[in-house]
C-alpha cells in the first residue's frame, strides 16, 4: 500500500509540474490552497512568440498545427527550464526566474533563437508561409494563483506588458528586445536598435 501511495503522490507532481510552477507547488502542498497565493520577483524574463501567417486555415487545421507547434516549443522551454505561462491564440508565452534561475536571461534568448531555427522544418512540414515575431523583456513582476477551481498561474506587470509590445510592435521572423534586456546581453549577442518608436501604452521608446 505504501508503493502505491507512493506512486499516486508522484504522479500528483508531475500532473501539478505541468500547470504550475516548483514553488508554488510547494505553497499548495504547505497548506495555502485555500488563501491567494502571489509572490513579488525581482527580476524575470519574458517573452512573448506569435505565430505569423498561419491565421486563415480552418478550424480543425488550425487545431492540428497549433498543436503540432506549441508542442515543439514546450518541448524546446523545457529543455531549457524555463516556465511556459499559457498560449493565447497565436502566441505563446514564456517565463525565466520565477525559481531563481540565475542565467534565465541567456536560456531565454537562446529559446528565442533555438524557435526561429525550428521554424523552416514547421513551415516544410505544414506546407505553410509562416514565421513568428518574438518580443523579449526583463524586469520584475507579480506570479501567482488566482481562483478557487481550474485555477492556473500566471504572472503580471509591466515587464510582461513590455514583453507583449515588444513582439506586437516587432517585424516579422524578428527578435525584439527591450533596453534592458539589450544591456543585459551585450557582449554575448549583437543588438540592433530600430530606433525610437511609439509602444502602445509606454510613449515613445527604443
Amino acid at each position: 500500500k505504501e508503493s502505491i501511495v507512493k506512486q499516486e503522490e508522484s504522479r500528483s507532481h508531475t500532473l501539478l509540474l505541468n500547470i504550475l510552477p516548483e514553488h508554488i507547488i510547494k505553497d499548495l502542498k504547505g497548506g495555502q490552497l485555500s488563501t491567494f497565493i502571489a509572490k513579488s520577483y525581482p527580476e524575470i524574463s519574458c517573452m512573448f512568440v506569435k505565430l505569423v501567417g498561419a491565421d486563415f486555415h480552418s478550424p480543425t487545421e488550425m487545431t492540428s498545427l497549433l498543436n503540432g507547434v506549441f508542442s515543439l516549443w514546450d518541448r524546446l522551454t523545457l529543455s531549457l527550464g524555463l516556465e511556459k505561462i499559457k498560449t493565447i491564440g497565436l502566441s505563446y508565452m514564456v517565463v525565466g526566474g520565477v525559481d531563481a534561475e540565475e542565467d534565465h536571461l541567456f536560456k531565454m534568448t537562446k529559446l528565442a533563437f533555438l524557435i526561429k531555427e525550428n521554424m523552416p522544418m514547421l513551415v516544410a512540414k505544414y506546407a505553410i508561409n509562416m514565421d513568428v515575431s518574438i518580443g523579449i523583456s526583463l524586469g520584475p513582476c507579480v506570479g501567482g494563483v488566482v481562483g478557487k477551481k481550474k485555477f492556473c498561474y500566471d504572472v503580471w506587470g509591466d515587464t510582461i506588458n513590455q514583453a507583449s509590445r515588444m513582439e506586437s510592435h516587432g517585424r516579422r521572423g524578428n527578435i525584439h528586445v527591450t533596453m534592458e534586456v539589450a544591456e543585459a546581453i551585450n557582449g554575448h549577442y549583437r543588438a540592433e536598435s530600430r530606433g525610437t518608436i511609439s509602444v502602445k501604452g509606454k510613449g515613445k521608446a527604443e
